[in-house]
């Protein structure tokens, strides 16, 4: 890591990920372009760094996630938001961020 780049805290990538989904479904990759393009600090943000996010966040049940066909042939998981995701992103100012998601209780 290098000195200039500090890292990133859960709550900001969790405010940034309810952010590039508001306008609708993407697939993973998508939204790392949506949320590089909105931050200079995203830009060294590697692929396999946003997952993770994904799938807790999908635990708390904030966002939900499915299959779709892309091209001939090939399928993407694309993600979106829920209502209780909606609700979130709508309570959560962009300088406070979101704090820590907890997995929802079973």
């Amino acid at each position: 890591m290098s000195a200039e780049r500090r890292p990133q805290r859960p709550a900001d990538l969790d405010q940034r990920v309810l952010e590039a989904l508001a306008s609708g479904g993407r697939h993973g990759f998508a939204i790392l372009e949506q949320m590089c393009s909105a931050t200079d600090d995203l830009r060294e943000m590697e692929e396999g760094q946003l997952y993770p996010v994904l799938h807790r966040m999908e635990s708390c049940g904030w966002i939900i996630s499915s299959w779709e066909p892309v091209e001939e042939g090939r399928r993407a998981r694309l993600y979106r938001l829920t209502r209780a995701g909606r609700r979130r992103a709508s309570q959560a100012a962009p300088s406070r961020g979101l704090g820590a998601l907890k997995p929802r209780e079973a």
